[in-house]
């Protein structure tokens, strides 16, 4: 069995037409089909049969297709780890990071790694939470860091390690009214307008504590999935965000910032790293997270907060 009959045979499953399948792969008709003869072979069952307008999945072709994704992930990892071993490199990292304070404190990380070893490359994507679990699955990444969905259980098939607990306040200008007050109520934030990063987790939970106590939903003017467009519009205004305290300290070296005292508001996140539980992390991607778990505990003891 060659992988790349699986791969082609991944398009034709996509297409369910052999013609537009082809065209897709640059391929001719007869060289895709020779290829899908020879995957059934190896098989030793049909994976398609002709239909008026192309063809259509057998029992065994869908459970092919469906696995299709996970083999291709396992070649790629096999051919990554053959690499390492065979010239002795710690190998490169691609890691996913969600917006904002996981950024702030990869970057920390990868600076430490730096000092340790000077030639580790690393290729970071920066995507809200659902499409970084997307890109783990599909191996586009190596690991994840970022806060996890609700519950203490790793997504099927991840491996999680826990590093410490990230607090969520509201942001304001230094100059706002709200800011010279020394206590602030929910209520009183009701009153104001918000700039929201659309994908919080731990703004759902805040949202979700303002509908319990039956208070009308704050009035949002912007949402957006960057800090910084979050940040800097808040410090230039009368508005209002919600985000991590180590995101808004970070922006506090730039823009004149301040975290509100509001009462009754304890918001806290996980911060975790996910990777794949049979796949493969290159000694670098390890050593990482090593050195994430240590800013963690440091974090942690800093902030006299729960490890878990």
């Amino acid at each position: 069995m060659e992988l790349r009959d699986i791969q082609y045979f991944k398009v034709v499953a996509q297409h369910c037409n052999i013609g537009r399948a082809a065209e897709v792969l640059g391929l001719s008709p007869t060289a895709l089909s020779k290829s899908l003869r020879r995957l059934e072979h190896s098989l030793g069952a049909k994976l398609v049969k002709r239909v008026s307008r192309g063809v259509e999945l057998t029992v065994v072709g869908a459970a092919i297709a469906a696995r299709a994704d996970i083999l291709q992930v396992t070649a790629d990892d096999l051919i990554r780890e053959a690499a390492d071993l065979n010239s002795g490199a710690k190998g490169s990292i691609r890691a996913g990071v969600a917006p904002g304070l996981t950024e702030i404190t990869l970057a920390h990380a990868y600076i430490a790694l730096l000092m340790e070893t000077k030639d580790i490359a690393l290729d970071v994507h920066v995507l809200d939470g659902p499409a970084l679990r997307s890109a783990l699955r599909r191996g586009e990444v190596d690991l994840i860091f970022s806060t996890p969905p609700d519950g203490r259980a790793a997504p099927q098939g991840f491996e999680i390690v826990d590093l410490y607990r990230e607090r969520w306040v509201v942001g304001a200008a230094a100059d706002h009214p709200l800011a010279r007050r020394k206590r602030v109520t929910i209520d009183a934030l009701l009153d104001e307008v918000w700039v929201l990063n659309r994908h919080g987790i731990a703004l759902s939970e805040f949202f979700t504590k303002v509908e319990r106590q039956g208070l009308p939903q704050p009035k949002v003017l912007l949402q957006a999935n960057s800090w910084d467009i979050l940040f800097r519009t808040v410090a230039s205004s009368r508005l209002l965000s919600f985000g991590s305290h180590t995101a808004l300290m970070q922006a506090r070296r730039q823009h004149s910032l301040v975290a509100l005292p509001v009462e009754g508001l304890k918001l806290e996140r996980r911060v975790v790293v996910y990777y794949r539980k049979d796949g493969y992390l290159p000694p670098a991607a390890m050593r990482l997270i090593e050195i994430l778990k240590a800013q963690g505990r440091a974090i942690t003891a800093r902030r006299g907060l729960k490890g878990k």
